[in-house]
């Protein structure tokens, strides 16, 4: 049994009788982790208090900015104070353009699939679905879904709760923490 836990990846586990209890030991750990990060986490709750001002200190860590995105950089002329305004101009011009195709209805069978496809373990939107209560929807619900995506491709309008996001950009490991290219965006819903 020593040696069966010193090992440390599944891949290094030969037989399936291991396996499963490397599997268990391993879920075993993970919960107590979690237990153990709970606990911290309402200690530190329990721990607050209005009259050294540790609720406002903590209250302003959670709601306040925790990414500070250096200015963008060009190589060539160093900061370009004029981004912003090309930005507008890029948008603008973006925004006037109108679609030129038709766009064809989607069906049934298209969102069954895709929804078929979606991960269970992502985090809900700012509605509250998950993945996993999309999958179970029940097939009058699918079709109202679909009523509703192919209203939103006719009229061109998108609610505004789909389109709403907090962009955090997350820099690239080793990369120029002042080129905007060294960053990847992650989006987080609101709620």
């Amino acid at each position: 049994m020593k040696d069966f836990l010193l090992k440390t990846s599944i891949e290094e586990v030969s037989s399936p009788c291991d396996k499963n209890l490397y599997n268990r030991a391993h879920s075993h750990l993970r919960k107590l982790h979690q237990q153990a990060n709970e606990k911290r986490k309402a200690e530190k709750i329990a721990s607050l208090s209005p009259e050294d001002s540790s609720v406002w200190k903590q209250a302003r860590w959670c709601t306040g900015d925790k990414f500070h995105m250096p200015p963008h950089y060009n190589h060539k002329n160093g900061f370009h104070p004029s981004g912003k305004s090309r930005s507008k101009r890029r948008l603008s011009k973006f925004f006037k353009r109108h679609p030129i195709d038709k766009i064809e209805p989607c069906k049934p069978s298209e969102i069954v699939r895709i929804i078929g496809k979606l991960k269970k373990g992502k985090s809900p939107g700012i509605d509250g679905f998950t993945n996993l209560m999309l999958q179970r929807l029940p097939i009058k619900s699918i079709f109202r879904l679909v009523e509703i995506i192919n209203a939103i491709l006719k009229f061109h309008h998108f609610p505004k709760a789909w389109k709403t996001a907090i962009v955090v950009p997350i820099i690239k490991p080793g990369k120029n923490a002042q080129d905007p290219v060294s960053y990847r965006p992650i989006s987080f819903s609101l709620r």
